[in-house]
């Protein structure tokens, strides 16, 4: 029998920790965890069907690259700032207005779809709310790392940093199918607005639920951007595993910016972009299982490099010019992003100091969503002027190289 929950502030009367399982389903974390998954995935359906949207408009590659670019680009002025702010306390009013930012955009969207004229539209009105979105992003993302301490017990922080991965891991191979099946039965505006909804029930469950004392500010430490910064590339772990984030974020565009121009090349139809998205979906769920009992086997931080090999992998098989490739390559791809993406997270947590936490998540987030503006525009370049495939190659390469900078004994403590 599980253990009874705590009261906010108070500890549970049993005080055996618990696992990911009871965590998930507690009165404490579930409610906000169940709300993260809803939200994320919100998210990714919202990304696929701009994609689409973007591509059925312009016809081009680049124009898709750029959505994501003006969607991801404040991660990187923002987002460093926002995670200083949430290490000084403001993480709870940081993740409504941030939700609220992201439901009202994609609200927004749906409106545009429903309201104007498919001949008459162009893609500017789809990169000015993807830059609203990612404001709504950049000033939430960090927060919602510094609030997991008030959820949970000390000792069972690791199981809950866990637990917290699941979510954008389920959401990004889930949503875009999701989204693209909405799209293509019900229409763009269908997924715009679906996507407002699951962040609408993020900003209600949020809002209502009550949270513990929080992270005691130490008078003593630097909240500066500079000094978290200064503090992950002076800690050869962290710095690597923000790289190896990168990694995984630009091993994983393909699957969003490259998919319509690769299935156009196929010769296939909004069909083809779904099951290609639900073979990613698939294998990121498939992998997603195995990660508790690798993890036990062969370290977190092995598991991190396998990721990655997989990931390249899965892309160089992706690039072979047929649809059954394409579906295998993306299911290998999705697989090893669930395993680098859970151990890359749950590594940076475990390595960073509670008082640095939002900050050294903060750019965390900017290496796997804030790349994205650079991952999306040059693969969209690239795919335009030569291939889908020769884009896909050069990530691949780029994804082993850096697999074999960020390898296991570099990643580890001394002495741990």
């Amino acid at each position: 029998m599980a253990p009874p929950d705590r009261k906010p502030g108070h500890e549970p009367a049993d005080d055996r920790p618990r696992g990911a399982v009871q965590l998930a389903f507690s009165r404490s974390f579930g409610p906000y965890f169940w709300a993260l998954l809803t939200s994320v995935s919100g998210m990714w359906i919202f990304n696929i069907v701009a994609v689409i949207v973007a591509f059925d408009i312009s016809g081009s590659a680049l124009v898709v690259g750029l959505v994501g670019s003006m969607q991801f680009l404040p991660q990187f002025f923002i987002t460093p700032i926002s995670g200083r702010f949430a290490d000084q306390g403001n993480a709870v009013l940081q993740m409504l207005l941030g939700r609220i930012i992201m439901t009202t955009g994609t609200g927004s969207l749906a409106l545009w779809i429903w309201w104007t004229d498919p001949a008459q539209r162009d893609a500017w009105p789809l990169l000015a709310v993807s830059l609203y979105i990612g404001l709504g992003f950049a000033i939430g993302g960090p927060a919602m790392q510094t609030l997991i301490p008030t959820l949970v017990r000390e000792q069972e922080l690791p199981a809950a940093m866990t637990l917290n991965s699941v979510p954008m891991t389920v959401a990004r191979s889930a949503g875009p199918a999701f989204g693209a099946f909405i799209a293509l039965h019900f229409g763009a505006g269908a997924g715009f607005f679906t996507a407002a909804l699951c962040n609408l029930a993020f900003v209600i469950v949020v809002a209502a639920q009550r949270y513990g004392r929080g992270l005691r500010r130490n008078e003593q430490a630097d909240y500066s951007v500079r000094a978290g910064i200064v503090y992950a590339r002076r800690t050869r772990p962290l710095s690597l595993l923000l790289l190896a984030g990168t990694a995984t974020a630009l091993a994983a565009d393909p699957a969003l910016t490259l998919l319509p121009t690769l299935v156009d090349d196929r010769s296939g139809d909004a069909a083809m972009v779904g099951w290609i998205a639900s073979s990613f979906g698939i294998g990121s769920a498939f992998g997603l299982p195995l990660v508790p009992t690798l993890a036990r086997h062969i370290g977190l931080e092995r598991l991190s490099a396998c990721g990655l090999v997989t990931m390249s992998a899965g892309l160089g098989i992706a690039a072979i010019p047929s649809a059954l490739a394409a579906l295998t390559g993306f299911l290998v791809c999705g697989t090893g992003m669930s395993l680098a993406l859970t151990a890359v997270m749950t590594l940076t947590q475990q390595h960073a100091v509670a008082h640095m936490r939002g900050r050294v998540m903060a750019l965390l987030l900017v290496a796997l969503l804030g790349s994205r503006p650079v991952a999306a525009t040059a693969n969209g370049a690239v795919a335009d002027l030569t291939s889908a495939t020769v884009a896909m190659l050069m990530i691949s390469a780029l994804t082993l190289f850096i697999a074999y900078l960020s390898r296991p004994g570099r990643l580890r403590v001394h002495g741990r």
